[in-house]
């Protein structure tokens, strides 16, 4: 009489295609494949970009418009009232806010906290297109609008450069020198100035003089735009090629202003003889922002999956390179996260991940008894860990204080999972001890891993 196949038995019916019993029939693949998680893991461990805090789709966006002369009245109604009710087409649209004022119309536009991160560039995009629409019903005059998505971009790096004995013009070309150095650097995604201040040329009649001369400031300004003025010449056709031809007569330079020749009354005279021509800045200097504007900002900004300890060492090497050819310029970080600064971060909740580790280890060998249990179920920590690691890598995320954080509280949950199934499988040897181990191990872990995939996710969704 023929036995009856062991249904708990992984080499008979269905069970020849479980993955536990696969694990259990070829030990030596398992290992293996243990071995290239774990060395794997550990790899991307050291390999993963780092940075104190993860990042995060802002999904906010700055309409601007400008109406020079207008009212507050005109601007709301003809300018931010039909924006407004245009972009509730938006789809994830969520609210706007909107401030209006002589000249100038500004809207805040925020969307939906449910709008998926990789589909905010093309919901701006879709502002941009529909806001376009409209233009031809906003006033002729209306400049704009301009479209602002990055002011919720977050500098984790900004230098300020001073110096004495600099003008802003040439502290501005220093510094933009700098940038193009450091815009080479890998992974930097974005350096900017703030603080630049355009210089501007400015003519100054007292009010007798004009009265004297009989001067109108109307034809004086007609007078320079006419001779400031770009505009095509023409060409020279040879047979071989077109030469053009370029007109000078533009100002290069406050002299050429002051030798300005104006007709006033059938009278030539020059501007410089009636007229005090200098180089100046705008007043007050509204975009200056340090020491009253004798300063400039550089900012620095990483790619997404760039590592923020080799941008911040790269910059700091960088600005030391750079350093010796900037004579008098003082170079000072007012925010600024430094390489240590994040290791040490970092280091602490790695810290915290180890000593949780040992921990369950210690409370483990204290109380499940058998050494065999407590090796296997703690096991299942650095695996765990390892496969974590490389789906990190995989999707191009970095180890950050999020991460990290979430690690550490998934430690009981995994070490729960490993003891439950461990624990189950003793019980039933000591309950079968004539059968085997095989068939005790398989049936014991298909006894349990509904319960422990539905606790595991109710857990992880609390």
């Amino acid at each position: 009489m023929s036995r009856k196949p062991d249904a708990a038995d992984p080499s008979e019916g269905a069970d020849r295609w479980n993955l536990s019993a696969a694990a259990i029939r070829h030990p030596q693949l398992t290992l293996f494949f243990l071995l290239v998680i774990a060395i794997a893991g550990t790899m991307a461990f050291f390999n993963l970009g780092q940075r104190e805090d993860p990042d995060f789709a802002f999904r906010g966006m700055v309409i601007r418009t400008l109406w020079p002369g207008s009212t507050t009245e005109q601007v709301d109604l003809q300018i931010t009232d039909r924006i407004e009710k245009k972009l509730q087409e938006v789809p994830y649209f969520k609210w706007t806010r909107s401030y209006s004022k002589p000249g100038e119309s500004l809207i805040v536009l925020e969307l939906l906290d449910t709008a998926p991160a990789k589909e905010v560039p093309a919901l701006w995009y879709q502002v941009r297109k529909k806001v376009g629409d409209i233009r031809a019903t906003l006033p002729a005059e209306a400049i704009g609008p301009f479209y602002n998505d990055e002011f919720g971009d977050v500098f984790g790096t900004i230098y300020a450069f001073t110096g004495d004995g600099f003008s802003l013009a040439d502290l501005r070309d220093a510094v933009e020198r700098v940038r193009q150095e450091i815009l080479r650097l890998p992974n930097v995604q974005k350096a900017e100035l703030i603080g630049t201040v355009d210089e501007r040329i400015y003519i100054e009649i007292s009010p007798q003089t004009l009265a004297n001369l009989g001067l109108d400031p109307s034809r004086i300004a007609e007078q320079l735009q006419a001779q400031n003025v770009v505009s095509p010449a023409g060409a020279v056709q040879t047979e071989t090629r077109a030469v053009p031809l370029r007109v000078t007569g533009q100002f290069d330079s406050v002299r050429e202003v002051q030798e300005l020749r104006l007709t006033v009354n059938s009278r030539v005279i020059r501007l410089g003889d009636v007229a005090e021509v200098k180089i100046g800045h705008p007043a007050p200097i509204g975009d200056a922002v340090i020491n009253d504007g004798d300063g400039i900002l550089l900012i620095v900004e990483k790619q997404p999956w760039g590592n923020t300890l080799d941008v911040t060492k790269g910059v700091e090497k960088m600005l030391a390179e750079l350093k010796p050819a900037l004579p008098g310029m003082t170079i000072d970080s007012t925010i600024f996260r430094p390489a240590s600064f994040i290791e040490i971060s970092i280091h602490h909740l790695t810290e915290a991940l180890w000593l949780g580790c040992l921990l369950v280890v210690v409370v483990l060998a204290l109380f499940l008894g058998d050494w065999r249990t407590t090796v296997i179920s703690i096991t299942a920590i650095p695996l765990s860990l390892a496969m974590a690691l490389l789906l990190l890598g995989w999707r191009g995320e970095t180890i950050n204080t999020m991460i990290i954080a979430g690690l550490i509280i998934s430690l009981g949950e995994v070490v729960d999972d490993a003891i439950i199934d461990v624990e189950n499988i003793l019980r039933r040897m000591r309950q079968n001890p004539a059968r085997s181990r095989f068939a005790v191990v398989l049936e014991a872990s298909l006894e349990v891993r509904s319960a422990v995939v539905y606790a595991s996710v109710i857990i992880v969704l609390v």
